[in-house]
């Protein structure tokens, strides 16, 4: 473990009990491979021991009115009770996209999860004998500030066209409803622009600006606009489905000529009208956090390592390449029906069409062709053949199209004149050359920020 301390010999967290209406609870976890398996995809991981010491001399934790004032006497209550606090960047038990707070029993060396409670308008933890607001913890954690003597407001972003953090957020909101009706809690007034104490929706600014933004004033208008986009998208949620769910055809219509059955019916297709778009969004939302994943390799690598290491760690042909054997027997020595490391055919039929050493005159040209072959015959925008091409091989094309076979009597099942087979079997390879400005300077200010760690 970072800092000094050891691997906790119990963890304790809040469950979600399986079966609707079912109250989730906290269970204990000793198996150790469980225990590093979550601790595993935590992230960064900060006590409350950092926090102090970085911010314990400015006006965020001392002074007269300072932004967090239960934090000192919070920690000192816990140091004497040999309790400490420790915030994980990502792993909260209501929603995974959340930090998650644990108590620390020095003692017993046990974690045990200390669950968000709503308070007002948001959200806090109780430790050391203090309601602590949780999206100031996570923002003293995991977001660097500046000018703690001056930017003292945790503020949520809220930016509607960050659609990442608007469908995390829009998840937590749906998971805390459900959490507190399973519960038998009676919280009301979820304001989506407050519930999140996500890093990645959190920011520091002055008091003044934090008020200005609150009210759309003095040059915060565009950002008051698209946090009261980010609002409405999730008030909406569910209801606006359901609406749109309610446009039937004849054959419905003549359906629901008894009344008897048409509340249920009704109700059956707004269902699974709900589920189905949440089918879609989890599905969108993985899409773009894989491709994100993929250009913030690329940025931080660069071009050349990003393209290379793809090259090495993938594969093509295998069993597409048994369809030709089945049809054609077309099969060679050179050409055998099994995986094969993308780098080698790289080397043997394209880079090889002009040059034999990999200088820089090469690399560029094979991440021309990586691009051209990556983006369905463009290279950016433009449709066009990049200068290298497929040079030598007994089977595919100069830009990797299958022949068209003829023996006399029918063409071959594996013709594809029309379409390019490499385009087909590279189309979510090197995803991470392909992205816009705004996305590049997106996630450019996402590893910036996941690079800030507080030393202990």
């Amino acid at each position: 473990m970072k800092d000094g301390y050891k691997l906790p010999t119990k963890l304790i967290k809040l469950t979600w009990a399986t079966g609707k209406g079912n109250p989730p609870k906290m269970v204990e976890i000793t198996d150790v491979e469980k225990i590093e398996e979550n601790l595993r995809y935590f992230g960064r991981v900060v006590f409350l021991d950092s926090i102090i010491k970085e911010y314990k001399d400015t006006k965020l934790l001392s002074g007269e009115s300072p932004h967090n004032k239960k934090l000192i006497p919070a920690f000192e209550n816990g140091e004497r009770n040999q309790k400490k606090l420790v915030i994980t960047e990502r792993g909260c038990s209501i929603s995974y996209f959340q930090p998650a707070f644990y108590k620390v029993d020095l003692k017993k060396n046990t974690w045990t999860e200390r669950v968000p409670q709503k308070k007002n308008s948001y959200f806090v933890i109780n430790f050391g004998g203090q309601q602590i607001p949780i999206p100031s913890l996570s923002c003293l954690a995991f977001v660097k500030n500046a000018n703690p003597n001056k930017l003292l407001a945790p503020d949520h972003i809220n930016d509607f066209d960050d659609s990442i953090v608007l469908y995390e957020t829009d998840q937590l909101y749906r998971n805390l409803k459900t959490y507190a009706e399973r519960s038998g809690k009676t919280w009301h007034g979820f304001e989506p622009d407050k519930i999140s104490w996500a890093w990645n929706n959190l920011q520091w600014l002055s008091r003044e600006d934090n008020n200005d933004k609150a009210n759309g004033k003095k040059g915060w208008e565009e950002a008051f606009e698209k946090q009261q986009r980010f609002v409405k998208f999730i008030e909406d949620g569910d209801a606006k489905i359901r609406r749109q769910a309610q446009v039937f055809d004849y054959d419905e219509l003549d359906r629901m000529k008894d009344v008897a059955n048409h509340p249920n019916y009704v109700k059956e297709k707004e269902d699974n009208a709900v589920w189905e778009h949440e089918q879609y969004s989890e599905a969108w939302y993985e899409d773009t956090e894989r491709h994100d994943w993929e250009v913030e390799a690329c940025l931080k690598h660069g071009e050349r390592k990003y393209v290379e290491t793809e090259l090495i760690n993938n594969q093509i042909f295998g069993t597409e390449i048994g369809v030709v054997e089945d049809a054609t027997g077309l099969f060679t020595e050179d050409f055998e029906k099994k995986d094969i490391p993308l780098l080698d055919f790289v080397e043997k039929y394209v880079a090889c069409s002009h040059m034999r050493k990999w200088d820089d005159t090469m690399w560029d040209d094979v991440i021309q062709w990586v691009r051209w072959v990556t983006n369905n015959g463009h290279i950016n925008s433009e449709k066009t053949n990049p200068k290298l091409k497929i040079v030598g091989h007994k089977i595919l094309g100069p830009y990797g199209e299958w022949p068209e076979l003829d023996d006399g009597k029918k063409k071959s099942i594996i013709a594809r004149t029309d379409w390019a087979y490499l385009f087909n079997e590279l189309q979510y390879f090197a995803e991470g050359l392909h992205y816009n400005e705004d996305t590049k300077q997106r996630l450019l200010k996402k590893i910036e920020r996941e690079s800030f760690q507080l030393v202990a």
